[in-house]
């Protein structure tokens, strides 16, 4: 080696010797610091990042960080340590204010008021110390953002009618919220929408009848600790319709009647439901007026809610003065001439029932041919009998069965009806079930006797339409009768008495009304199943739909349940009616009596009465008592 390379080589051992020696201790670093989300919702956190950039690598660096709040007083602070990686920078973080924080003076750490938060890094090792290195600061906001998603602004809607209600709710930086309380303000209402997933909260609620008419806000707040958000939309609303249906005249023992003589009292009855909906009035009063032939106004008939007739009932009648003119009398309600304490009107057009008042017979003349009458009954042989029987009957309509049954078959009540095969048993049924639609009560028909088919053309035949009620819910019909018949119906096994008994508690829980439950008929149910577990269905299905408030009834053909079985079945009962065939030579008279009711005054005699296509179950009655006449 020359003496050249030997200089070299001792020149860069000093250098490397020197860089060696060198203490990098004091070596400067950079802090930065930066709060993430900048800002967030009291009660929330934010993460603070703490950075560090040095020429030393390896350099563990121990620091606090002092966040002071709003206010300027409330200060809390935490130790947090920086190790630099080999290319000298390095960082760490800490959550606000959900890690270990030591509190230093006033309230305690957390996110708590609405301002601007300030952080301040201290670095503290190695020497020398430095305070202040890094700042960053946050802001605490209230802020909660609320989205209306129904109803839209401008939309129009009438009290009664149901309104959905749905809000998406989040907070400041837009992440939904899950826990929040959020509530719907009409201007005489406050309904809570409960929280149905992600954000969204949702509640679907009636308007009410009293409910503020013309333009209003509805507004949604949510809250969520001390974070608040609002949103409106103007909507429109009007008052509900008064419609009046079903206006009958009766004479002074309640029976329907259209002929009235001088003398007489007039009495009417009637149904007043709102429109939306199929809520009934049950209260106020409405008034009828009595017009003659010449449309002169002679009384009014004041009504007023019957609870035990489930309509509004002229107590007091009105007299037909003698002397009156005779023909065709009205009976009226104008057009907009009722309203309720709500200033909801109706009904939207004149609603009349025209009467026939004719004079006054002459009862000495009457008297004397009635006497005649019956001798000829008496003493003329079976065919003059048979002759005057016939003469002496009129129609009596279907309400003619309250008065045997001592008044209306009022809820809640379990009633059997049951019967010869083809006396009406299934038309009585559906008849007081297509009454209680009408009526706007919720129907449920187990049909275990026909096809869901056959019993709307068989209802069609009777005049009772019943599509409207299967469109909107009113009714439904179980299809047991297609699986006995070997087809896919709505139930699988008819004679699964724990899977019916469940499809009946769903028709009972959708109901909007006193619910009735019609089952057509028992008879394939006592073929398929031991006794005993059908009364126990009988029975459950019973008290669960009285629970509700509804009326349950049931079909069964005489027969058709061991005997046994049939004591025990009308034991259960509250009600029992029977209809029996009752055949005289080549003809046959249909009778209709009620056996028991429970807590009623009955009536036991039995009542002859036809089926009518297009009218349903009429009944008939004497036109004079003649008692030597009663049907045997």
């Amino acid at each position: 080696m020359n003496r050249r390379q030997t200089l070299a080589i001792a020149i860069a051992f000093s250098i490397l010797t020197a860089v060696l020696t060198v203490d990098f201790a004091w070596a400067p670093a950079t802090f930065s610091a930066q709060a993430t989300p900048q800002s967030v919702n009291l009660g929330r956190e934010t993460t603070i990042t703490i950075s560090a950039v040095s020429s030393q690598p390896n350099q563990l660096y121990n620091i606090t960080v002092r966040v002071t709040k709003p206010d300027g007083v409330s200060v809390s602070s935490t130790s947090l340590q920086i190790l630099t990686d080999f290319l000298g920078a390095g960082s760490t973080f800490v959550r606000y204010p959900t890690d270990p924080w030591a509190d230093i003076s006033g309230t305690p750490h957390n996110i708590d008021q609405v301002g601007s938060y300030t952080a301040v890094v201290d670095k503290l090792t190695p020497n020398p110390p430095e305070a202040g290195v890094a700042t960053t600061s946050f802001t605490g906001v209230s802020t909660l953002y609320v989205t209306m998603q129904s109803p839209s602004s401008g939309t129009l809607f009438t009290r009664g009618e149901t309104m959905t209600v749905t809000a998406y709710v989040t907070d400041y930086n837009l992440v939904p919220l899950t826990s929040a309380t959020v509530s719907a303000s009409s201007p005489t209402i406050t309904v809570a929408l409960p929280h149905s997933g992600g954000g969204i909260y949702t509640r679907t609620y009636e308007i009410p009848l009293d409910e503020a008419t013309g333009a209003w806000v509805l507004r949604v707040n949510a809250t969520s600790g001390g974070n608040r958000g609002s949103t409106a939309a103007s909507l429109s609303v009007r008052t509900a319709e008064l419609v009046i249906s079903e206006l009958k005249a009766h004479d002074s023992s309640g029976l329907d009647a259209s002929e009235f003589h001088p003398g007489d009292r007039i009495f009417a009855s009637l149904r007043v439901q709102y429109n939306p909906g199929t809520r009934l009035v049950t209260s106020g009063s409405i008034i009828i007026q009595v017009r003659t032939p010449s449309n002169t106004i002679v009384g009014n008939l004041t009504s007023t809610y019957d609870g035990n007739r489930g309509r509004f009932y002229s107590a007091s009648g009105f007299e037909i003065a003698s002397g009156v003119p005779t023909g065709t009398w009205q009976l009226l309600i104008l057009a907009n001439s009722q309203n309720d304490t709500y200033g909801n009107q109706g009904p939207t057009f004149n609603i009349s029932l025209n009467l026939l008042v004719s004079p006054q017979p002459n009862t000495s003349i009457m008297n004397t041919y009635y006497v005649a009458l019956a001798a000829i009954a008496l003493f003329g042989g079976l065919g003059t009998t048979v002759f005057v029987k016939r003469f002496n009957r009129s129609s009596a309509p279907f309400e003619t069965l309250f008065h045997l049954a001592g008044g209306e078959i009022a809820p809640p009540i379990t009633l059997m009806i049951t019967g010869d095969p083809g006396a009406g048993a299934s038309t009585l049924g559906l008849q007081l079930a297509y009454r209680d639609l009408i009526a706007g009560k919720s129907v449920g028909l187990l049909s275990y006797d026909a096809f869901p088919s056959e019993i709307k053309k068989r209802m069609l035949d009777m005049g009772w339409d019943i599509t409207n009620y299967l469109e909107n819910g009113q009714l439904t019909i179980l299809d047991c009768y297609s699986s006995l018949a070997g087809i896919e119906g709505d139930i699988q096994d008819p004679t699964d008495f724990t899977e019916v008994s469940i499809r009946v508690t769903g028709i009972l829980e959708k109901s909007k009304a006193l619910p009735s439950i019609l089952l057509d008929s028992v008879t394939p149910i006592f073929n398929a199943a031991e006794a005993k577990d059908c009364i126990n269905f009988l029975q459950v299905i019973g008290a669960k739909v009285k629970n509700g408030g509804g009326r349950f009834i049931f079909i069964a053909s005489r027969g058709s349940i061991p005997e046994e079985g049939r004591l025990k079945t009308e034991a259960l009962a509250d009600g029992v009616i029977m209809l029996n065939l009752q055949k005289t030579g080549s003809s046959t008279t249909r009778l209709l009596s009620v056996r028991k009711m429970a807590n009623r005054h009955i009536s036991m005699s039995e009542m002859e009465f036809v089926v009518v296509p297009g009218k349903g179950i009429q009944f008939r009655k004497q036109r004079v008592p003649l008692p030597a006449l009663r049907l045997k």
